[in-house]
This record gives C-alpha cells, sequence and structure tokens, in this order.
C-alpha cells in the first residue's frame, strides 16, 4: 500500500524537476500576458462572429450492462457530465470596448513582463 502512495509522489518530482528554475521563472512573469492573449483571442473571435460561444454542462444517465452481482439485476444506471456548447448573442460595441481595454491591459503588462524575464535572466543566467 506504502508503495502506491510513493509512485505518485516520485512522478510529480521527477516532472517538476524537467522544468529549470529560470523556465518557472519566465512562464510565471509571462502568466498575466498569456491570459490577457487568451481573452483578445475570445473577444475577436466573438466580435467576427458576432456570438460568445459559452458551456453548458448536463448530467446523461446511461443504462450499461454491469456485472452480475449477488442475483442483482444486470443492467445498471451510469451518470456523466457532458458539456454541451452554447451561442449567447454580444453586445457589439461593448465587446468592441472590452477589446480595446485589453489591448491597453496588454501593453502595460507586456512592459511588466519584459522587466520580469530581464529580473529571470539576471537571476538564473544560461549554462
Amino acid at each position: 500500500m506504502m508503495r502506491l502512495l510513493f509512485l505518485p509522489l516520485a512522478l510529480a518530482l521527477a516532472l517538476g524537476a524537467c522544468a529549470s528554475e529560470r523556465d518557472i521563472c519566465e512562464r510565471q512573469a509571462t502568466r498575466e500576458l498569456r491570459a490577457l492573449d487568451t481573452m483578445i483571442a475570445e473577444t475577436g473571435q466573438a466580435l467576427s462572429r458576432g456570438y460568445r460561444e459559452e458551456r453548458d454542462f448536463r448530467v446523461v444517465t446511461q443504462t450499461i450492462l454491469c456485472p452480475e452481482r449477488d442475483n442483482q439485476s444486470l443492467f445498471c444506471d451510469f451518470d456523466s457530465l457532458v458539456e454541451v456548447p452554447r451561442r449567447v448573442a454580444i453586445d457589439p460595441q461593448a465587446e468592441q470596448r472590452k477589446l480595446d481595454n485589453l489591448r491597453t491591459l496588454r501593453a502595460a503588462e507586456e512592459r511588466r513582463a519584459e522587466a520580469a524575464l530581464a529580473a529571470c535572466a539576471a537571476r538564473f543566467p544560461p549554462g
């Protein structure tokens, strides 16, 4: 039993060791920039399509063949969560204002990220 608990921990430590300290620093320094890029792309797509795509989740019950246990029923109900896309109308003017604001925030964040990347390079020199 102890081996089963140790294996995931050892695997997580081994995978974490793959990234250098500099890589981790750079990834943290650009996290907000990547998030803004994602939001800018999503807002631009919504503007070009005229709608935003959101996701709902629904529970779907399926009847499946189960192994027979103690003369119980041969069929079992199995619930699963299913992602269902849904189109939502947008206000184009509001989306354009949002996109303009995100681009302004990105420009400021890019300057901050550049300084943070330079600090990462100084703190963790290559080689």
